[in-house]
């Protein structure tokens, strides 16, 4: 005799799931009080969030309190617009003048960048290999200085439009604020 005629179907034991017990679900619930403050209970657990209107500016006298000049350092420039600082003792300064100057804590220039344009630049940053970029709002580009010396044009923006504020994320994107020069 084979296994195969001594074989017993087990389908019908099978087909009768086991009771699951039925445990409590936690409940969510969200609630916002008159005072602005939201909370959020999960189960036995609570997250509050309070929100606090900016233009208390009671903090300030506090925070100035606690201000202390660390260093003063000669730039040559007259007014100071823009600063980048890298992570070294050096920083790219602008004035109201085209140029932007590298200068280190000590005050000494190492660089300077002179601008194809008359007016100063809008803004600098600093790329993730330290390399500068800086706005130049009259001729509507954005351009960056390798090895402190050679300026290139990185883009220009469309007709009409103007590069204004810029930003390096950790990414290594550039993000720009352009102006039109068109009203509205």
């Amino acid at each position: 005799m084979s296994l195969i005629n001594l074989y017993k179907s087990k389908l019908t034991e099978f087909r009768k799931c086991p009771h699951i017990p039925d445990f409590p679900q936690p409940s969510l619930q969200t609630n916002t009080d008159e005072n602005g403050e939201h909370s959020v209970t999960f189960g036995r657990y609570t997250a509050k969030l309070t929100h606090t209107l900016i233009g208390d500016e009671s903090y300030l006298p506090k925070l100035l309190m606690h201000s202390e000049v660390v260093a003063v350092i000669s730039t040559s420039l007259q007014e100071i617009c823009r600063i980048a600082c890298l992570l070294s003792d050096n920083a790219w300064v602008s004035g109201n003048e085209n140029t932007i100057k590298c200068v280190d804590i000590f005050g000494f220039v190492h660089y300077t960048v002179n601008m194809t344009s008359e007016k100063y630049p809008f803004d600098l940053t600093l790329n993730n290999d330290g390399e500068l970029l800086y706005s130049d709002l009259v001729h509507r580009r954005v351009n960056i200085v390798k090895n402190g010396e050679q300026t290139q044009t990185l883009f220009n923006t469309p007709t009409g439009w103007h590069p204004e504020g810029l930003h390096c994320s950790r990414s290594g994107d550039i993000l720009v604020s352009v102006r039109t020069t068109y009203g509205g």
